[in-house]
């Protein structure tokens, strides 16, 4: 999808990282930020190229931000985004298990919408 809305490369700034940051730190919930690369294979997160994006400063790989940010940008839209961790690529042996109380549970709903009414004060 994205190369549809921003021209082809290796990563996208994500525009109001920091603003969620001292959204983060104001409502002192705990977080990591770091660089997150982008995939549209499911589970094709080999040893190698973990390595490789590691190596690259990447903390975390998920499949919608890259895209959602070109069409953001194209469009002049904000986008504010947070990610929850559900599952951990780089153990020597892959489970999922923390994979749908990531996906499932409504504590993301609130501190979504918490953002929100932080952001819409101003």
């Amino acid at each position: 999808m994205s190369y549809h809305y921003a021209s082809p490369k290796d990563y996208i700034q994500i525009k109001n990282a920091e603003v969620m940051e001292n959204i983060f730190k104001a409502l002192e919930l705990p977080y990591v930020m770091g660089k997150v690369w982008t995939t549209d294979a499911i589970y094709r997160e080999t040893r190698n190229l973990v390595e490789k994006r590691k190596s690259e400063g990447c903390i975390a790989v998920e499949m919608e931000l890259a895209g959602m940010q070109a069409v953001c940008d194209f469009y002049n839209i904000e986008l504010y985004d947070f990610l929850v961790t559900g599952d951990i690529v780089d153990q020597l042996e892959y489970t999922s298990e923390g994979l749908h109380d990531a996906n499932h549970n409504l504590d993301k709903f609130y501190v979504a919408l918490k953002i929100a009414e932080m952001i819409n004060k101003g």
